[in-house]
């Protein structure tokens, strides 16, 4: 599987996460307890979260990880 890919899905997933919950990077960021270019770097493909942060961050949202993890497992396998 391409890493370019993997990398520009989890990036849309987060934005529109974000987007979705109604919050901005830097509301996100200070849940998170990043500064806010650290958080954009995840946003824009720049940095790729670990499983942990992962979850943190939609869990800084108020979604449930999980169920993103799925929707990003369909997106790959389009």
């Amino acid at each position: 599987m391409d890493e370019f890919r993997i990398r520009v899905e989890i990036a849309k997933l987060i934005r529109e996460g974000r987007l979705n919950a109604g919050l901005t990077q830097d509301e996100v960021a200070e849940i998170l307890r990043m500064k806010q270019p650290t958080y954009s770097q995840y946003e824009r493909g720049t940095r790729v979260p670990g499983v942990i942060q992962f979850m943190d961050i939609f869990e800084a949202m108020g979604l449930d990880p999980g169920r993103e993890m799925d929707k990003l497992v369909e997106r790959l396998k389009e």
